[in-house]
């Protein structure tokens, strides 16, 4: 609808808007801040691609998903409240959001795919919600300020290089639920010092904490 508006500045959606198509602000550039409608089920596929001068979003209660690519390199995004009943967060929904220093993930979420936050480089901490079943793939790759983050026991399955590249990343508890850690999970996590497995992990994959020079203690 909006593609490539690149002197859009500020949008503010009426609450008679229900649904927005797939990418209809992608590549506008100068879009500062957007306020989304009261009664929006869903922010689509690739709705701010690339809308590299995003600073805020105002994401209403009414949200339920975030689609594939939504946020996807809005390197100025600063921070994001995701509400209550978010439920998931979509394939590189926030990839290449290097600004994204602050970010509250919603109690109601449940699902967290493949490279949602990959290469948020600002990124310093996060708390994962009890009720999160699985992180997708590459989930916090590239995530190079991340220091700690919480992994909660409902935690059951997590994919392949979640924490690949987080220099930064110091200690971490993981998931009594987890009986698998996938290849290159901790990949090159070079400060990290401290780990707590779970306590009926089976399988630790390829080069699970390769890199990892700074590793002194595994709690088993």
């Amino acid at each position: 609808a909006f593609y490539n508006c690149s002197a859009l500045e500020e949008v503010q959606l009426p609450d008679s808007v229900v649904e927005i198509g797939d990418g209809a602000f992608a590549r506008c550039a100068a879009l500062r801040h957007v306020s989304l409608p009261a009664n929006l089920a869903e922010i689509p596929v690739g709705c701010f691609t690339r809308c590299t001068g995003l600073k805020s979003v105002d994401i209403p209660a009414s949200v339920k998903t975030i689609g594939d690519n939504a946020f996807f390199l809005c390197e100025g995004l600063e921070s994001v409240t995701l509400p209550d009943s978010m439920g998931k967060i979509g394939s590189f929904a926030f990839d290449g959001c290097k600004g994204l220093a602050s970010l509250r993930l919603s109690a109601g979420l449940s699902e967290i795919s493949d490279r949602a936050f990959y290469g948020c480089s600002s990124l310093e901490h996060v708390v994962i919600p009890d009720t999160v079943h699985s992180l997708g793939a590459y989930v916090f790759s590239g995530c190079a300020s991340l220091r700690s983050v919480s992994i909660p026991a409902s935690i059951e399955e997590i994919g392949c290089c979640t924490f690949d590249g987080c220099t930064a990343l110091e200690s971490v508890k993981l998931s009594d639920g987890l009986k698998d850690l996938p290849a290159y999970t901790f990949n090159e996590c070079s400060s990290l010092v401290d780990v707590t497995m779970p306590q009926y992990v089976s399988t630790i994959g390829t080069r699970c904490f390769y890199l990892c020079s700074s590793l002194e203690t595994v709690q088993l």
